[in-house]
């Protein structure tokens, strides 16, 4: 059988992965400047996630209160103009905002910095620090601050006993299993390796001429699926980065995206030519390549890994036997429109959610509350 799954944030949740309401509580704290840390590499943490030494580096630069300060006046001038929203700050709305907020008042930075001296006067010898802080800083701080909250933390063991009844399905080796995720947590993955099941996810080694420190190749997006279990990450992941060639002798490339879990190879992975010579040393741009924001038809039709991952989507979708949807509230009317166009040609459909039923009409829908329901798919 080929069976489709759609996931949203709800199918993340029991991983401990927070919705919207939990990434809103984060942002909108009082004196965010104290619960984060900021790097000298450029990124930036939550302190309560963080070791003690993390802690300890993370907390020595002055950029840190800066870019709290600038945060929580951001958040405010945000919810001041969405105040029908009820203090509930939706993260990608926010982003969205938060880029044009930042682009087009070129007086934005005299603006937080006034505000914020009045706030935090004990602070005020360092606020010379906010003509350090570019809209780039700011837009890196809100996605490293989003890829923390998306880390896994629980253990491997009470992750597989709340999936089992996902784990069961895509192991049956007679289902043809495609996965699109519109999640950035790194959650199948781990099910996935942590039950030695096989998957392909678009990208390989086959093409890349990109090595980490030990000279070993990391995989690049070639629209590579070969493996009975295809996970397609729709808007990206947090362990996903852009490569920008940027040497005169490799510039002609543009760019690949590439994954790795390793903090050396995100920084430095380098570039190499047919010898293995390096003609790049270093990865430009650390920030995590997952899409958020209002804007997603725009980056996706605009993007080469993007652009083929919803072509993808699109082709395959309309070919399943069974549709599982877990978790997704039907917020995004790119990904509604595919399914809407796809369940003609598909027998049955189960949506598992506790708030939304499926929205559109079909002879064979079954909507399953896992709050009350027994989690059979």
């Amino acid at each position: 059988m080929n069976i489709s799954f759609v996931l949203g944030a709800g199918f993340s949740f029991n991983a401990g992965i927070p919705i919207v309401s939990g990434i809103s509580e984060r942002f909108t704290q009082e004196r965010i400047h104290e619960n984060i840390l900021h790097f000298p590499s450029e990124e930036s943490a939550w302190s309560e996630f963080a070791i003690p030494a993390d802690v300890k580096n993370g907390s020595i630069s002055h950029d840190k209160d800066v870019l709290g300060f600038i945060l929580q006046e951001l958040v405010s001038t945000f919810l001041e103009e969405n105040i029908d929203d009820n203090g509930v700050l939706n993260y990608e709305d926010f982003y969205f905002w938060s880029r044009n907020y930042l682009v087009n008042n070129i007086n934005w930075i005299t603006v937080v910095e006034s505000a914020s001296e009045n706030y935090y006067k004990e602070y005020k010898s360092k606020l010379k620090r906010f003509d350090t802080i570019t809209p780039k800083h700011v837009f890196s701080c809100i996605l490293h601050l989003i890829r923390d909250l998306l880390e896994i933390r629980r253990e491997i063991h009470s992750l597989r006993s709340d999936y089992s009844y996902f784990i069961k399905v895509i192991s049956d080796n007679s289902n043809e299993i495609n996965i699109f995720t519109l999640n950035h947590d790194l959650l199948l993955e781990i099910l996935m390796e942590n039950s030695s099941l096989n998957y392909s996810n678009g990208f390989s080694t086959s093409k890349s001429t990109l090595i980490d420190d030990d000279k070993s190749s990391l995989a690049i997006f070639d629209n590579t699926f070969d493996e009975r279990i295809k996970i397609y990450k729709l808007h990206g992941a947090i362990n996903q980065f852009k490569y920008e060639y940027i040497e005169s002798s490799n510039s002609y490339k543009g760019y690949d995206y590439f994954i790795t879990n390793d903090y050396q190879a995100k920084h430095w992975a380098r570039d190499t030519d047919d010898q293995g010579n390096a003609i790049q040393q270093f990865n430009p741009n650390i920030d995590p390549s997952f899409i958020t924001g209002n804007n997603k038809v725009e980056l996706i039709t605009t993007d080469k890994m993007y652009s083929e991952l919803y072509k993808k989507f699109s082709d395959t979708l309309p070919k399943s036997d069974k549709l599982v949807i877990i978790g997704y509230s039907y917020n995004d009317e790119h990904i509604n429109s595919v399914i809407e166009g796809s369940i003609k040609t598909i027998s049955q459909i189960i949506n598992v959610n506790p708030f939304q039923a499926f929205p559109f009409s079909h002879e064979n829908i079954t909507n399953i509350n896992p709050l009350n329901d027994n989690l059979s798919i």
